[in-house]
């Protein structure tokens, strides 16, 4: 029998939602290899090949069975005892590894808990179709930044390998490098995760590739239930003929408006948001 997946409740801004679901994976030494992020209380998706480089193993190089890396929370609230600059430790072991293809396809790996992480939250899932344009944020632990950096980007879509393509944002910033891999990428307008840093350009342009939430969430039987789509409100802001896609469940009460609508010319529309 297999367990419910219980939906995140994180309802946060960003950086807040991210802090308490954000990994940092290290290798034996104590050092970074790259990020990962929990989607349920006890399972997080990282890259692969970070989990490889975390067990000091050759890029593509298959973990052994029951492999287990080190996994903190860098963005948590510190606890005030007993040291506030080492937040808690946990060990994760490697539920699922799955190689990055040379069609791009893979370099997704699954790692679940093997103890609670004190403060740890799953972050929300966003499955999209559509994303250009979007800004975005994502953060990794770039050479020579122990403590961790911002890389703030924009959207763009799907090409041909799979991947979602992310330009640096034109304010500047960090780029994405190696540190980032396994990052969740925080969509600023659907309020989500839509996907996990895997591959960034080693020159110009300043560019990263993400794996969409859709396809993380097929690569871990179960874990479908937990990409949303995209929120259909947009707080204060009025719908526009651009958000016909995101305007869903109301069928009924949209024909009805436009029956009164077409009936007479002035039309009182009155009730809660939402």
């Amino acid at each position: 029998m297999t367990a419910a997946v219980r939906r995140p409740d994180s309802t946060g801004p960003g950086p807040a939602t991210l802090a308490a679901a954000l990994l940092r994976i290290s290798d034996a030494q104590g050092g970074p290899r790259g990020v990962g992020f929990l989607v349920t209380d006890d399972l997080a998706f990282t890259c692969a090949h970070v989990v490889s480089a975390a067990l000091g193993l050759r890029d593509g190089a298959r973990p052994p069975t029951g492999a287990e890396v080190v996994v903190d929370l860098p963005l948590a609230e510190a606890p005030p005892e007993p040291d506030p600059s080492s937040p808690p430790r946990a060990s994760a072991r490697v539920e699922r590894w799955v190689p990055a293809q040379d069609s791009g396809a893979g370099d997704i790996a699954v790692l679940r808990l093997v103890s609670p992480l004190p403060g740890a939250r799953p972050v929300r899932l966003v499955e999209a179709s559509d994303t250009w344009g979007h800004p975005a944020r994502a953060f990794g632990f770039p050479v020579g930044r122990p403590g961790g950096a911002w890389h703030s980007g924009v959207l763009r879509a799907r090409q041909a390998g799979g991947w979602v393509q992310a330009d640096l944002a034109a304010s500047g910033g960090y780029r994405v490098t190696g540190g980032f891999s396994g990052s969740p990428v925080w969509d600023d307008e659907l309020g989500g995760v839509v996907g996990m840093i895997t591959v960034a350009e080693a020159g110009e342009p300043p560019a990263g590739y993400l794996i969409p939430t859709g396809t993380l969430v097929a690569a871990q039987p179960g874990l479908r239930a937990l990409a949303l789509p995209p929120s259909p409100f947009r707080g204060l802001a009025a719908f526009r003929e651009a958000d016909a896609g995101r305007f869903h469940g109301r069928a009924a009460e949209s024909a009805e408006l436009a029956e009164r609508v077409t009936g007479q010319r002035w039309t009182c529309l009155v009730g809660p948001s939402g």
